[in-house]
């Protein structure tokens, strides 16, 4: 069923759904909610600003158990992952464990690392006492206006190369316009600087350039009771969560606004999955609580119009969980350190003084990105997650990934696919191996070979074909 809603300007789809006898009660799938705040785990030296949570789903079947973590914050590296593992591996030994964050700039790594294991532990406990025979539905909207995120990445020009837009681009109804803060750029590169975050300029003289939308899909996961009563819902959206991440307050950014927007409409618990948006930035002009709530208002918006139009909902009855590793070539440059460069003044040619500031600018960042490394390591271990219900495919790329990546996926044939990104540990920016030689932030943030980014889309289409293929 498709259909068009005018006064929002979406595209509405539907997963075809239909009414199965449920299987009797010791065979069925059984799906539990649960979420905590995540406040006793952040140090009290600032207020919170709809604050930070853990939310957790379970799905069981049988002796079959996974649980889905995700947290209101980005890049968690391994230690941190391998402490959460150990505290809720404690009572859940044999699950398949997912661990993600919201891709939230707001709380960084400003946080107690135990107690974000007990309450996760904590809380998935309270998601698997919550687990009951669960009916689903999936939908989603394709929002176009107002456009709420775009593109980030942008040729430069004068470099031929590609620069990064963190953010201030903001839809005015006639699309994103990106040319005041490509001269604000090029003013900086001209004065011997790279500023992803340059202030506007008015007055240039470079072509009208309107950065294109990312990744446009608001997904819906809608789980019921037998008895009718909605249980919880998944919500997906690909934006970096930086609406609000200043440093006045901890924040959960606009993904918490959007739980607690649908969850008290709803009465039921909401968790959110970013998409892969490596390379997409919310549509706002500056960072605050008011561009969040904005953002969430809108998305909160288009999914109850998602609910209220779904076809009926079907019962559960193919579930199947994979979680696969995979190693990722390091980029040889993090291998070494970088060479000392002697103070001489910049190429006067736009194209190489921007390569050689972003070299010196990597040789900046070469003690943070080793840091994500073991000392010597070649490679670098990531996972990916995939569950399946149904015909519905839901999987989990590792790292800042990008929305490129998910986009060159082939969906198996009578499947609907859902990505999302920040999958276990930090793994930084996976660019495709284009964007790398086009630069920009993203290809001096990683710590991956050019090749790693292929090896992973490879990884995951297989995971894809093959979790498709099981009856």
């Amino acid at each position: 069923m498709d259909g068009t809603d005018v006064t929002c300007s979406t595209t509405l789809h539907f997963a075809t759904c239909s009414i199965y006898p449920l299987r009797i009660m010791n065979t069925a799938i059984e799906v539990g909610f649960a979420t905590a705040a995540l406040a006793p785990a952040l140090p009290p030296n600032r207020p919170l600003s709809n604050a930070p949570e853990v939310g957790v789903i379970c799905f069981r079947q049988a002796q079959q158990l996974s649980l889905w973590v995700v947290f209101d914050l980005m890049d968690l590296d391994a230690a941190t992952i391998h402490a959460i593992r150990q505290k809720i591996e404690k009572s859940t030994p044999d699950a398949v464990l997912h661990i993600l964050s919201t891709h939230n700039h707001g709380v960084g790594d400003a946080f107690d690392t135990e107690s974000l294991g007990n309450i996760a532990a904590a809380t998935a406990t309270e998601a698997m006492r919550n687990a009951h025979p669960a009916l689903f539905q999936h939908g989603y909207t394709e929002i176009v206006k107002p456009q709420l995120n775009y593109l980030r990445r942008i040729h430069l020009p004068g470099t031929d190369g590609i620069t990064t837009i963190w953010f201030g681009p903001e839809d005015s109804g006639a699309g994103v316009d990106a040319t005041p803060f490509l001269a604000g750029q090029l003013a900086a590169l001209r004065n011997g600087t790279l500023n992803y975050a340059a202030a506007p300029q008015a007055g240039t003289s470079l072509v009208p350039t309107v950065l294109p939308s990312g990744d446009r899909r608001l997904d819906v996961l809608a789980f019921y009771t037998v008895t009718g009563r909605l249980a919880g819902i998944l919500i997906r959206f690909a934006a970096h969560a930086v609406t609000a991440n200043l440093p006045d307050y901890y924040t959960g950014d606009y993904p918490a606004v959007l739980r607690r927007i649908l969850s008290e409409k709803l009465h039921c618990p909401v968790l959110f999955f970013n998409g892969p948006c490596g390379e997409i930035a919310p549509a706002i002009r500056s960072k605050s609580p008011h561009n969040a709530e904005k953002i969430a208002a809108f998305l909160a918006e288009n999914a109850v119009q998602i609910l209220q139009q779904m076809p009926p909902p079907e019962v559960l009855t193919l579930y199947h969980d994979r979680l696969v590793e995979r190693s990722l070539p390091v980029r040889s440059e993090l291998l070494r350190p970088p060479p000392v460069t002697s103070e001489t003044s910049l190429p006067s040619a736009l194209p190489t003084r921007k390569r050689a500031l972003e070299s010196a600018k990597f040789a900046a960042l070469y003690p943070f990105l080793r840091s994500k490394l073991k000392p010597d390591s070649k490679t670098i271990s990531v996972r990916l997650g995939l569950l399946r219900l149904n015909q519905v495919l839901l999987l989990a790329l590792p790292g800042e990934s990008f929305s490129a990546t998910a986009v060159a996926l082939a969906v198996p044939e009578g499947f609907s696919l859902i990505t999302v990104t920040e999958h276990e540990r930090t793994a930084m920016y996976l660019p495709p191996p284009e964007e790398i030689r086009l630069g920009g932030y993203e290809a001096i943030c990683r710590i991956g070979a050019v090749e790693a980014e292929p090896i992973l889309r490879q990884a995951a289409q297989d995971l894809l074909n093959q979790t498709a293929s099981l009856e």
